[in-house]
């Protein structure tokens, strides 16, 4: 008899939101379950953990296939408490955060408690997904969210992708059959600009509330999240948390005023990636040799050169062998794109490059 799989469960609305309840009835299709969620809404945490309180934790209710408890912290330590503490030892086969009340497109994901509860999820092995409805209103119809859940949920299960894997689910508004279907989007660039309203107490003390409106930086684009929700589609955006912006590194090390004509650098660039391999005598393996598309003629490179001692013998005479070295070139791009080993072209203009032997 197959083992039934495990799922996790949290949110930042709290144990006994609306969406949560919801997100229960689809997790419990795909295995037994076990929630644990924030005791008080936790909307905009992030990332965040508590470090200088005590934490609680309780249960809810037990039965049928599903527990539910109740934790005093963040999304975050709902997922730290579970992984490394309450299941410890155990295999979950799968991480779902949500159902949240309103959208986490676009720069959402940044302040989403919904979202670091999937992303830290992530960091398990186990594949995630942060769920959420486009509508904050507190009769908000969850039938669609439940429906389009099911089905990312079991194409995901069905697919076992290699992990980490993380995904940014956000439904729109509205009636099931009102639904135009799935895409699979990338994030839309755009940003928060927020107002304070300034208020007194009755002991005359200053105090504020937040508010404030997005601001679309493409919204001509077809391609993002923001589109999709805003025409009724659901948006799927594959989410990873390495953060570095490659297109500036290049640049970045010409600002600081660094010689990339120095092998000295070559740490930076390559050598960390790559010596080891070189120092063994081997060539890492990039795939098949490839030139530049077209369409990066003016792409500026740096090459690597490895100078290893292997690959072509050469027989002199009956007893005499000379080993001819292989030399290799791995390109990488301005922006911290890796391709290759490559031929060197005349449509790339060479920035520096290096011999590791």
């Amino acid at each position: 008899m197959m083992k039934e799989k495990l799922v996790f469960v949290t949110n930042d609305d709290g144990y006994n939101s609306r969406g949560i309840q919801a997100l229960l009835e689809v997790a419990r299709k795909f295995g037994r379950v076990v929630a644990i969620a924030p005791e008080t809404p936790q909307s905009g945490m992030s990332q965040a953990i508590t470090i200088n309180n005590p934490l609680f934790l309780r249960e809810v209710s037990k039965g049928d296939g599903v527990e539910v408890y109740a934790f005093s912290g963040t999304p975050v330590d709902c997922v730290k408490i579970a992984f490394d503490y309450f299941l410890k030892g155990r295999k979950v086969d799968l991480a779902l955060s949500g159902i949240n009340h309103g959208s986490n497109s676009a720069a959402n994901i940044l302040y989403s408690g919904t979202m670091g509860g999937a992303i830290e999820s992530s960091f398990y092995g186990c594949p995630a997904i942060g769920l959420s409805l486009d509508d904050h209103s507190l009769e908000a119809d969850f039938e669609a969210a439940k429906i389009y859940s099911e089905r990312i949920v079991r194409a995901v299960v069905e697919a076992n992708p290699p992990t980490p894997f993380c995904l940014n689910v956000n439904i729109p508004k509205g009636r099931p059959e009102a639904g135009k279907g799935i895409r699979v989007c990338r994030q839309n660039k755009g940003y928060w600009r927020e107002e304070f309203f300034r208020r007194h107490d009755p002991r005359g003390r200053e105090y504020f509330w937040l508010t404030g409106a997005f601001v679309n930086s493409e919204p001509e684009s077809t391609d993002t999240d923001e589109w999709a929700l805003a025409n009724g589609y659901v948006s799927v955006v594959p989410v990873q948390t390495d953060m570095t912006d490659y297109a500036q590194m290049a640049p970045l090390q010409r600002i600081l005023g660094q010689d990339l004509s120095d092998r000295r650098l070559v740490p930076e660039i390559g050598r960390s990636c790559f010596a080891a391999e070189a120092a063994r005598g081997v060539i890492p393996d990039f795939g098949p040799k490839s030139e530049l598309p077209e369409s990066q003629e003016c792409a500026e490179a740096i090459f690597v050169r490895f100078e290893v001692n292997r690959g072509c013998l050469n027989r002199l005479s009956e007893n005499k062998f000379s080993i001819t070295p292989v030399f290799s070139y791995i390109c990488i791009r301005e922006d911290g794109k890796r391709f290759g080993p490559v031929r060197r072209s005349g449509r790339i203009r060479i920035l520096a490059e290096y011999s590791i032997c």
